[in-house]
């Protein structure tokens, strides 16, 4: 997209910058918003220029300028409404997909949760058993040091 200075759109339509500035500021008025520079300046682009010489020629026909602008201005609008209405509609569609989408997501994350439950389990009873066998080693040992004398445990280190 190409963008243009005030004085080259002014060129461009044939008319002063000052007449340029003023239907712009009449447009900015009516809800049209157009691009800027860095320093705030009007850019416009290749719609605007469209705009502005559609602007024109409802002058040309007869209108005040603030009617045609006016004219021009609710014309675009009507042609975004009915673009937003198609929008709308199109989302509406994706917001379905989306939805799919997302319970797909959260069975899985359910399946997830099952598996990692089912690990946990695992790692449960795995610790159990590990324990049982730490206890039963303990009472060995405990048993077996009993067993020995206070002469035998400390001259007679193993057998």
């Amino acid at each position: 997209m190409k963008l243009y200075t005030p004085s080259d759109t002014a060129a461009l339509l044939e008319m002063k910058t000052a007449t340029l500035r003023k239907y712009a500021n009449i447009m900015e008025n009516e809800g049209h918003v157009f691009d800027r520079n860095d320093k705030g300046h009007r850019i416009y682009s290749d719609s605007d220029i469209k705009m502005l010489r559609d602007i024109q020629t409802e002058h040309k026909s007869g209108k005040t300028v603030e009617q045609s602008i006016h004219w021009v201005i609710h014309q675009k609008m009507g042609t975004n409404v009915n673009n937003d209405i198609k929008y709308a509609a199109m989302s509406a569609n994706d917001t379905g997909e989306l939805k799919e989408s997302v319970q797909g997501l959260f069975d899985k994350v359910d399946e997830q949760q099952k598996e990692i439950e089912h690990h946990q389990k695992y790692i449960n009873e795995s610790l159990t058993i590990i324990d049982e066998k730490l206890e039963t080693k303990k009472q060995v040992d405990t048993t077996d040091n009993k067993d020995k004398g206070l002469f035998n445990r400390i001259f007679k280190k193993g057998k």
